[in-house]
């Protein structure tokens, strides 16, 4: 993300902004997940916001003077973007299954 030229050249709030779900993911995984039911359902929601932000994000393409498909072509070309996205419903997933055990 900080190497990307692409990204802050044709949009730096998008890179601003995947900073700060960077801060919060650090915050959360470290500091909030193994604490309590509650943090852990929290932690799955934050997974599911940041999917549909990461998907959502292809609705911004007209932004770039591009295509939806162009955009989507780009952004899932991106390996570290497909895996944020893959991950997700990972995080998802095993944050209701420790809910449950707790």
């Amino acid at each position: 993300m900080l190497t990307d030229a692409e990204l802050w050249a044709a949009a730096p709030g998008h890179a601003y902004g995947l900073i700060a779900i960077t801060m919060v993911d650090l915050h959360a995984y470290l500091l909030l997940a193994w604490r309590s039911r509650l943090f852990l359902r929290l932690l799955g929601l934050w997974a599911s916001i940041k999917l549909l932000l990461f998907l959502g994000d292809i609705l911004t393409a007209p932004e770039f003077g591009i295509t939806y498909i162009e955009f989507a072509e780009y952004l899932f070309g991106l390996p570290p973007y497909v895996a944020s996205v893959v991950f997700q419903p990972v995080v998802i997933v095993l944050a209701m299954l420790a809910s449950r055990l707790r």
